[in-house]
């Protein structure tokens, strides 16, 4: 181990990565040092590089995103540009070298947090490891970390943001607001919600069907016994006004071109639901992981049966829209799957497969 103060962090940076042949992880909530460009471009055709930052919170300041420098880096052939979302805020720096080392440090990759000769930066403090089971231990909590792809869109929302909070600083500089950050992206939502019923054994694997089918169709394998299914994910937050008899409602709209393409017969279509519930947080609607509100796997063999809807009954020549699901909490602190008022079922929690309660 050796100690990095803060006017030799950059040296020993550029060191620690041009020596890799393999694998590169930057971890740094923000960066805004455009020297991170160069040093990426030495590891073109060496090795690849995985750069992490955090997604905005209401309480991080636009001035800490560089949107300009982001692009950069996303565009650079050898690298994948990621995020952690707002629900999991990131604060550690570590900058690794697979077989090589690791700096793991205060300070985030800015300019004050890598200063130049001739710049005065902050006063930070890193430490260099090398040991092998150092480097497996901090591989295996880099593993864990879940990131997710950080895409043009992505961007674009966070410049948006940035611009909104610029014209109002420059125009009211002594009441600038504090401005909504982003909202989080909803396929990262999605994926944490399955990701938490692979942990725990509810599922065996998942993976987000490509193309054709939108953004919020996946594939499910729930068990040895069964082939993959195709699903479509849909989320809901608890209604601010849930109706007298429960405690809070998740309401779920269903697709209707889903089930229509399921009664036709085609074999490529969506057999089931997936319901998520959402937990709302200031401007951001994320997965709960200790949320007692249940992920529910619903197929359409089980919804449109004669003990619940008939198909016939709601597939109808100029109805465009299906009837609303409510996953409802009873006072009773029972969980219930409701039909609409207007078929007034109830489908017990029980009966669907892969919920969690």
């Amino acid at each position: 181990m050796k100690i990095i103060d803060q006017s030799s962090h950059l040296d020993a940076l550029r060191t620690l990565l041009r020596s890799s042949t393999k694998r590169v992880v930057i971890i740094s909530p923000w960066i805004t040092n455009p020297s991170i460009i160069g040093i990426l471009e030495t590891g073109i055709g060496k090795w690849s590089a995985k750069v992490t930052i955090r997604w905005p919170s209401a309480n991080d300041s636009p001035a800490a995103y560089d949107t300009k420098l982001l692009r950069k880096i996303s565009e650079l052939p050898n690298v994948d540009l990621c995020y952690v979302p707002a629900t999991q805020p990131l604060h550690a720096k570590v900058y690794f070298a697979e077989g090589v080392g690791a700096l793991i440090t205060s300070a985030n990759l800015t300019r004050q947090g890598f200063p130049t000769s001739s710049h005065i930066g902050n006063f930070e403090i890193g430490v260099l490891v090398g040991s092998e089971a150092d480097l497996r231990d901090l591989e295996g909590w880099i593993r864990n970390l879940r990131t997710y792809n950080l895409n043009m869109a992505d961007l674009e929302k966070i410049e948006r943001w940035t611009r909104d909070y610029q014209v109002w600083t420059e125009s009211i500089p002594e009441k600038a607001p504090c401005v909504d950050p982003p909202t989080h992206q909803s396929k990262a939502s999605i994926e944490a919600a399955l990701d938490f019923s692979l942990k725990n054994g509810q599922l065996r694997a998942f993976e987000h069907i490509p193309k054709g089918m939108g953004k919020k169709a996946y594939y499910l394998d729930l068990n040895a016994k069964r082939s993959r299914v195709a699903v479509r994910v849909i989320e809901s937050v608890a209604s601010d006004k849930p109706n007298a008899k429960y405690v809070c409602d998740y309401h779920f709209d269903i697709p209707r071109h889903d089930v229509i393409a399921w009664r036709n017969g085609d074999s490529a279509s969506i057999k089931a639901l997936v319901l998520v519930p959402l937990q709302r947080r200031d401007q951001f609607f994320f997965f709960d992981e200790n949320g007692d509100a249940p992920i529910s796997y619903i197929p359409f063999s089980l919804l449109f049966s004669p003990d619940n809807l008939r198909i016939s009954d709601v597939i109808k020549k100029g109805k465009k829209k299906l009837p609303t699901i409510f996953l409802s909490k009873s006072r009773e602190e029972k969980w219930l799957l409701r039909i609409s008022q207007a078929y007034d079922k109830t489908i017990l929690l029980e009966n669907c497969i892969g919920t969690t309660a």
